[in-house]
């Protein structure tokens, strides 16, 4: 199922994790893309040019064995800025569906075209409005999730939607971006972003992501 708002596009999959909201709330495994699940060529527009990251497809198969639902967060300001369209986004999202494998949790992938110069109201991250209308899509306990990202937007979007454990990895802008994320820390490992914090967690990249901090997760 689609939906296009010109701006944004969400993609939802036929994943038995996918749960109705009758079901209750359950929490979220939440990832940036470009960066920390393909490597970032700098606007990936081409299938040919996805290449995942280090750890990449054994990180999804773990995380599909332990039943935890993942959801896709994307800036994709090459389309405003008219480097490619949706269809090439697509085609570049199917080939790293394909990459991944069959083996994966992947619920929904949210994607906004805007660029930086958008209004504030923007879904853009460092906005919350594309995880916050994914928590409610899904059916997902965003206090009880956790993002991945390797820039400071793909945290401030998640400690501003209510996620309180974060993790930034050190691929993609990752290493150029950790100065000044520690910068934006409290000393004891938790990130501050105006009223919020959460957890804060450094890893490399997504082959030492600590699945043990998400034992909690199906209880």
């Amino acid at each position: 199922m689609n939906k296009d708002y010109s701006n944004f596009i969400s993609l939802f999959y036929d994943n038995p994790l996918y749960l109705p909201e009758s079901m209750g709330l359950r929490p979220a495994l939440f990832l940036d893309r470009d960066g920390v699940i393909i490597k970032d060529c700098h606007f990936v527009s081409n299938q040919d040019d996805v290449i995942l990251e280090k750890g990449c497809k054994d990180f999804f198969k773990e995380a599909k064995s332990l039943n935890i639902p993942i959801i896709i967060i994307t800036n994709q300001s090459g389309i405003s800025r008219g480097y490619f369209g949706w269809d090439n986004y697509i085609e570049v999202t199917n080939k790293m569906i394909e990459l991944i494998g069959e083996e994966n949790s992947i619920i929904g992938i949210y994607a906004n075209g805007q660029g930086p110069e958008s209004p504030l109201h923007s879904w853009r991250k460092p906005s919350p409005n594309m995880i916050l209308n994914s928590a409610i899509t899904l059916s997902v306990d965003l206090s009880k999730s956790l993002m991945i990202g390797d820039r400071i937007s793909d945290l401030q979007s998640a400690a501003r939607a209510g996620i309180k454990s974060l993790i930034h990895i050190k691929t993609g802008h990752g290493k150029d971006e950790r100065s000044d994320i520690l910068s934006q820390t409290d000393g004891q490992h938790r990130f501050i972003d105006k009223n919020n914090r959460s957890d804060l967690i450094l890893i490399d990249n997504l082959e030492s992501f600590p699945f043990y901090k998400l034992s909690s997760f199906n209880e």
